[in-house]
């Protein structure tokens, strides 16, 4: 996408046109902050993918903090003589081409901010949920700062590759724990765990996402909102994907609560008749599912077959 710098001289000149698809973000919230004012770009490029990332983190993080869910930008689109425009080995920084954003939220608290930075570095590290959808946003580079030299943030990047650099720091992590699951834990009690952690509007439709990734251990949880079994589970559920988080394995929640065609079409290839179903599959190998409300000692038993299969 193209973003424009906002005249100072003259407000209003040139309208702050909104991006994204939500409405939260604006070209000003991304546009170049690099202080050299004299040397500012017209216009310049930058990757809309980090847009939805970012959208994507505002919903999930405002199921918390409201408004306050929404970042300051400190570093997207970088020109020459900018710090940091090139890297120390000589290679240009991705925000030389407007492919990463620096975020952070201490213009509120340093709790609210320790606390997001704190959940996305952990999520990143087990493969959760938000890693899972940012990566299919098309997010490969993360950094958590945490109380580094340089403050606390985020950056995310569109490189090609996965990279997580300044991960959280060791001591941080129980906490890091708790308020992971406390998140993820009121996403799935609000019924947002699809809708919320499949956002993200340049993405197509994901329900289908899990068939490119399909090697390995996978979990389908079909689920609907109007489900109760569904609902009685989910704490339940959770719990079991917590005490297994250092398993390598894929989870998708597929919600059907609309009985759109693509539902219709992912419930009749599995066989889908009762929700919630449990599915699990090996190397895109089903298993026998679970149909109904599972129990903890159901899932993990399910489980270890995959990991005896190995």
């Amino acid at each position: 996408m193209l973003l424009h710098r906002q005249s100072r001289d003259n407000p209003g000149s040139l309208q702050d046109q909104p991006v994204g698809t939500t409405g939260i973000f604006r070209e000003s919230d991304f546009y170049c902050k690099s202080k050299q004012e004299n040397r500012l770009p017209d216009s310049h490029e930058f990757d809309e993918r980090l847009v939805a990332a970012f959208e994507f983190l505002y919903q999930l993080f405002s199921l918390k903090f409201g408004i306050k869910a929404k970042p300051e930008f400190t570093s997207t689109f970088r020109i020459p003589g900018d710090a940091n425009y090139q890297t120390p080995s000589g290679k240009l920084s991705y925000h030389a081409s407007g492919k990463a954003a620096d975020a952070n939220w201490n213009h509120y608290t340093q709790e609210i901010e320790d606390y997001i930075v704190c959940v996305i570095g952990y999520d990143i590290e087990i493969k959760g949920h938000i890693y899972k959808r940012l990566a299919e946003i098309g997010i490969r580079g993360f950094g958590t700062y945490f109380r580094e030299g340089e403050g606390t943030f985020l950056h995310l990047d569109t490189r090609e590759n996965f990279n997580h650099f300044r991960k959280i720091k060791r001591y941080k992590l129980p906490t890091a724990r708790q308020w992971h699951g406390e998140l993820i834990r009121l996403a799935f009690r609000d019924n947002n765990i699809n809708s919320t952690l499949n956002n993200g509007a340049i993405v197509e439709e994901k329900v289908y996402e899990y068939e490119r990734m399909n090697m390995g251990k996978t979990l389908l949880w079909f689920k609907a909102d109007n489900c109760a079994d569904c609902q009685t589970m989910s704490d339940d559920f959770y719990n079991w994907q917590e005490q297994n988080a250092a398993v390598d394995m894929g989870l998708w929640g597929i919600d059907v609560t609309h009985q759109t065609p693509s539902d219709k079409e992912v419930l009749e290839k599995y066989n889908v008749t009762i929700l919630p179903t449990l599915l699990f599959l090996q190397d895109g190998v089903e298993s026998s599912p679970i149909e109904g409300a599972a129990t903890i000692s159901e899932m993990q038993k399910n489980l270890d077959g995959l990991v005896a299969l190995e």
